[in-house]
């Protein structure tokens, strides 16, 4: 068994999320650990096999992947008798730790984590576990830092899960691609760049979207241009030039025809009915 002392912080109760504690361990064959914490601890696999017990799990885990042991939750984790693991860990905790764990996909329903790039994975806690060879004072706003690089990156991969298992998620995309596009549309915003926010291929998103919607996602951003122009010229005396840039159009010629396209009236006609 190879062991090395852990790294302790000390508590930093100014932040919602921190860094409590680190480090990383070669486990001898069977080396079992039975018992219960009042914080988060983050273990990533990095070689080796072994089995993970807590609320009603009982998994057998190897590297690549990483599991979570949750606050106050009895957690039994025992290295295998032939292949034992060697692991590094995170300790954390904080005044919204459990809000925070939430938001990157953690959640006592799923303790484990497969990563889809654990080479960079294992490159960030090699950041974190030899800093101090190379820098002896300690740095808090580094270690902060790679907590949450650390986070990200659990967060990306347990987005990966749940996009593997949700059986919604064209769904979830279409939802959050309307939500990009109604706090964007005044940008010149184009279909690629409300696709890649989604994480799905051009030609594949707009596809989708026109089956989901009935509607296209260019007609979608344009229809929120227009029903807000109509509201800035009802409810306005902004100059109609001003309102066409406020929409993310080029110009007020722009605007113009595409409004009379739309309406069968310009802009200036619009305004004089609604005022």
């Amino acid at each position: 068994m190879s062991f090395d002392q852990p790294t302790y912080l000390l508590p930093d109760n100014q932040q919602e999320i921190y860094l409590s504690y680190y480090g990383k361990e070669q486990c001898a064959p069977g080396q079992r650990w039975p018992g219960v914490r009042d914080h988060y601890l983050i273990v990533y696999i990095e070689s080796g096999r072994g089995r993970y017990q807590a609320n009603g799990f009982d998994i057998e885990l190897e590297a690549g992947s990483s599991f979570v042991l949750f606050p106050n939750t009895f957690t039994v984790y025992e290295a295998d008798t032939s292949n034992p693991w060697a692991y590094k860990w995170i300790g954390v905790t904080g005044s919204r730790c459990d809000r925070i764990m939430k938001d990157c996909g953690i959640r006592q329903e799923k303790p484990v984590i497969v990563h889809s790039n654990p080479h960079r994975l294992s490159f960030l806690y090699d950041e974190l576990l030899n800093y101090e060879a190379h820098h002896p004072r300690p740095d808090m706003l580094f270690k902060s830092g790679m907590l949450q690089i650390l986070l990200a990156e659990y967060g990306r991969d347990m987005e990966y899960v749940n996009d593997q298992e949700n059986e919604h998620l064209p769904d979830a995309r279409i939802i959050t691609s309307k939500q990009f596009m109604q706090e964007h549309y005044d940008k010149k915003i184009s279909i690629s760049d409300v696709a890649n926010y989604v994480g799905l291929e051009r030609t594949y998103y707009s596809k989708l979207f026109k089956q989901m919607t009935g509607t296209s996602p260019y007609a979608y951003i344009m229809k929120l241009r227009l029903d807000r122009g109509c509201s800035l010229l009802k409810e306005s005396n902004l100059p109609i030039e001003h309102i066409a840039l406020l929409l993310g159009f080029n110009d007020m010629f722009h605007f113009g025809s595409f409004f009379k396209l739309k309406m069968g009236l310009s802009p200036l006609q619009y305004r004089k009915q609604h005022q």
